[in-house]
C-alpha cells in the first residue's frame, strides 16, 4: 500500500494525517500554537511555531502508525488562507506572519477598492477586498513598515512558507493564491495591475503551479527535523476550504460544504467564473483543473464561529466551549428571547465589515447565562446562513444537502440547528479533518497522475447521520435571521460612535 503524508496547518494547531491509497487514515496528530495580538486589531502568528508544532506532529503520527518513516512516498500540504509571511534569501520570516483575522489594514481596503471599483475588483479577484486578505496586508506593509516590505525576498502564504520550508522552494498554486485579492481567478495567474498597485516587485511573489504538480522534494534538513527520509516528493497542494471540499467529495456543482471552525465557511463547486455583481460573496478557484471539472467555486465566509464560541464560554463561566454546547443543548429555539450578534471581530460575508462588533439584545433580569450560551450558538449560526443566502443559486443547481465538516460537525444537536437554520437536510462524516484528507488526495493525484475529483469520489467518506429540518423550527430561525440582520444595520452607527469615542 502507498501511504501519504498530510499536513493542515491550521488556525489554531497543525493537524496531520499518514493515509493509505485507499483513503483510510492510519494515523494521525495535532499541536497548537499562539495567535499574538500585539495591538487592536492585529494578528499574528509565529511561523517557528508552526514548524516545532509540524515536527512534532509528525513524529509522533509516525511512531503511531507502526509503519517505518520511509513508507511515505509522498507529502501533502494545506492550511489557512489569506495570510502574509515575508521572508528572506534564507526563506527564514523577517517578522511575524500576518493572518486572515487581522483588522489592521482597513484604511487600505477603503483605498483599494475606490482606487479600482468594487466592479473591476469582483470581475479580476472573484469578489471584494477584505482586511487579513494577502493584498490588503501588503498595502499596509507598503504604508507602514516600507523597509521591511522592501527586503522581503518573497511574499508567501501560510501553508506556500510551510512547503518552502519543507523543499527550500517557492511556489503557489491558484487555490490558494485565488484567494490573496492579487490574482486573476480567471486567468489562474498573478494580476500585474494589483501587484503594482500594492507595491510588490514581480520577483516577490512565487510562481503559480498546478495544485497536483510536485512542488519539490524533502530536504535532508527537513527531513532530520520531522524523522523522515530526504527526497520525499512534495505536492503544491491547496487552501485549506478547497482541500476539505476535496476530501468531503465536494467536487461538482449542486454539491455544498459548510465547515464550522474558527469561523464558517459555505462553498458551493461551479463550472465558470460566475462574477458576483452585489460584492457580498467570493468566487476562488478550486484545486481541480477547469479542463476535468469544476474549477471554481462560490464561497461565503463569516469570521466569528468558534473564535465566539471560546469568548462566550470563558466570559459566561463555562468550563470549555463543549459545556457551553452542553448548556445550549437544553434551551429551546430562540433563546427565550435573546438574539447575539456575534461580530466580535469584524465580519466578511455579506457585510464586508472590519468594524462590525458584538451584542446581546433583549437581555431581562430572570435570563441564566445557559439562555444566553443558546443565543451565541444560534448568532453563529444564523450568521452563516446569512452570508450563505448571499451567494446561494436560485436555479436546478442549489443544493438540497449540506456537507457538514470542522470541529462544530461533531456536536449532533449544533448539526440539527444547522439544518433547521438553513433549511436543508445536513449530512455529516465523521472522518476527521477533511482539509488533510484533501491534502492526501492531492498528493495520491500527483504520485499516479489522476485528477484530484476522481479520487475524491473513490475517496468519498460514508454517509454518517442525517439532520432533516424541521419545519417549525426553520420559520422561526429564518425571522431570527431577519432580525439579526436587522439588528446588524440599526446598531451600525452606534457601534461607529462607540469606536470614535476617546
Amino acid at each position: 500500500m502507498t501511504t501519504v503524508l498530510a499536513i493542515d496547518l491550521g488556525t489554531s494547531s497543525v493537524k496531520v494525517q499518514i493515509v493509505g491509497d485507499d483513503g483510510a487514515v492510519l494515523a494521525g496528530s495535532s499541536r497548537p500554537y499562539a495567535t499574538h495580538r500585539p495591538a487592536q486589531g492585529h494578528a499574528e502568528q509565529e511561523p517557528d511555531d508552526w514548524w516545532r508544532a509540524t515536527a512534532e506532529a509528525v513524529r509522533e503520527a509516525v511512531s503511531v502508525s507502526g509503519g517505518p518513516s520511509s513508507d511515505v512516498s509522498a507529502i501533502g500540504v494545506t492550511g489557512q488562507m489569506h495570510g502574509t509571511v515575508l521572508v528572506d534569501d534564507a526563506l527564514l520570516p523577517l517578522a511575524p506572519a500576518i493572518i486572515w483575522s487581522d483588522r489592521r489594514a482597513a484604511t487600505q481596503v477603503a483605498a483599494l477598492e475606490a482606487g479600482f471599483g468594487r466592479a473591476l475588483m469582483a470581475t479580476t479577484t472573484g469578489g471584494r477586498l477584505a482586511t487579513g486578505y494577502q493584498a490588503a496586508t501588503v498595502a499596509w506593509l507598503r504604508d507602514d513598515q516600507p523597509d521591511l516590505l522592501e527586503a522581503a525576498r518573497s511574499v508567501l502564504l501560510p501553508k506556500d512558507w510551510l512547503r518552502a520550508r519543507l523543499t527550500g522552494e517557492v511556489a503557489t498554486e491558484p487555490s490558494d493564491a485565488g484567494g490573496t485579492a492579487l490574482f486573476d481567478i480567471a486567468r489562474r495567474d498573478w494580476s500585474p495591475t494589483l501587484r503594482d498597485a500594492v507595491g510588490l516587485r514581480p520577483d516577490q511573489l512565487p510562481p503559480v503551479i498546478r495544485s497536483t504538480d510536485r512542488a519539490g522534494t524533502l530536504s535532508r534538513d527537513a527531513a532530520d527535523t520531522l524523522g523522515l527520509p530526504p527526497g520525499i516528493p512534495v505536492v503544491a497542494g491547496a487552501g485549506d476550504a478547497q482541500a476539505a471540499a476535496l476530501g468531503a467529495g465536494v467536487t461538482r456543482p449542486g454539491d455544498m460544504l459548510v465547515t464550522l471552525s474558527t469561523g464558517t465557511q459555505a462553498l458551493i463547486p461551479v463550472a465558470s467564473v460566475p462574477g458576483d455583481p452585489d460584492g457580498t460573496g467570493q468566487t476562488v478557484c478550486t484545486a481541480i483543473p477547469p479542463e476535468s471539472g469544476a474549477g471554481w467555486a462560490r464561497v461565503a465566509a463569516t469570521l466569528n464561529t468558534g473564535s465566539a464560541l471560546r469568548w462566550a464560554a470563558a466570559t459566561l463561566g463555562f468550563r470549555d466551549d463543549r459545556a457551553l454546547l452542553a448548556a445550549a443543548g437544553g434551551v429551546p429555539a430562540g433563546a427565550r428571547g435573546v438574539l447575539f450578534v456575534p461580530y466580535l471581530g469584524g465580519e466578511r460575508s455579506p457585510w464586508f465589515d472590519a468594524g462590525a462588533r458584538g451584542s446581546f439584545i433583549g437581555l431581562a433580569a430572570d435570563h441564566q447565562p445557559a439562555d444566553l450560551a443558546r443565543a451565541v450558538v444560534e448568532g453563529i449560526t444564523l450568521a452563516g446562513s446569512l452570508a450563505w443566502d448571499a451567494i446561494a443559486p436560485r436555479d436546478d443547481t442549489a443544493p438540497v444537502v449540506i456537507t457538514l465538516a470542522g470541529g462544530g460537525a461533531r456536536d449532533a444537536p449544533w448539526r440539527q440547528l444547522v439544518a433547521d437554520t438553513y433549511g436543508l437536510t445536513v449530512r455529516h462524516s465523521a472522518t476527521p479533518d477533511q482539509s488533510a484528507r484533501g491534502a492526501a488526495i492531492l498528493a495520491i493525484a500527483m504520485l499516479q497522475g489522476t485528477d484530484p475529483a476522481r479520487i475524491a469520489d473513490d475517496w468519498r467518506p460514508p454517509a454518517g447521520d442525517e439532520s432533516i429540518p424541521d419545519t417549525e423550527r426553520h420559520g422561526l430561525l429564518r425571522a431570527r435571521q431577519r432580525l439579526l440582520a436587522d439588528a446588524y444595520l440599526a446598531l451600525r452607527p452606534i457601534v461607529a460612535d462607540l469606536g470614535a469615542a476617546p
